[in-house]
């Protein structure tokens, strides 16, 4: 039941980003392609795995679907506590609203499924995660929505200073996929 209260009411958080700019951010993602959960790299922001996302649900590949979900939800979990700026965690319901909206109902439903069954035994899905360790990429699909302000001498004020790797990669693993 925690996959199903933490996947879709995310969906439609209210948000002041334009859906336009979802897809100008996924658009200059790397194409990834439809791939499965061993394909993911920790190197692959939550743009491009929810980009990858969207190509699985055309295909209705939703066990694929739900992986991408499952990996990309966590790493945008663990981008929030390394971006300070409250403004910028806004990007992920933009990700989640321009990769979900507009589908079917029954297609939702699917992926729902998917994911809940994916985190009921989530033995398989925290192994490769734990596997594959936390992100490397730089959070830049965040942080070009932050309204903080940029100077010369601070080009990345929106950044937590001193952030504590192991301890948010700790806590984002408890969160989703609850590991």
């Amino acid at each position: 039941m925690k996959a199903t209260l933490f996947l879709l009411p995310a969906l439609f958080s209210l948000v002041v980003i334009t859906p336009e700019a979802a897809e100008i951010n996924l658009a200059k993602a790397e194409t990834l392609g439809c791939i499965s959960l061993d394909e993911i790299s920790n190197s692959n922001s939550p743009a491009e795995i929810f980009g990858a996302l969207t190509l699985c649900m055309d295909k209705q590949d939703y066990q694929s679907a739900a992986a991408l979900y499952t990996v990309g939800t966590l790493y945008a979990v663990y981008d929030t506590k390394r971006v300070a700026d409250e403004s910028a965690h806004q990007a992920i319901s933009l990700l989640r609203m321009y990769a979900l909206s507009g589908r079917p109902e029954g297609a939702l439903e699917q992926l729902q499924a998917e994911v809940s069954e994916l985190l009921t035994d989530n033995t398989e899905v925290c192994k490769d995660i734990l596997k594959r360790g936390k992100p490397t990429y730089r959070p830049t699909y965040m942080t070009e929505y932050s309204t903080a302000e940029r100077t010369d001498s601070n080009p990345e004020p929106q950044l937590v200073e001193d952030f504590n790797e192991q301890e948010a990669w700790r806590d984002s693993l408890a969160i989703v996929p609850h590991c």
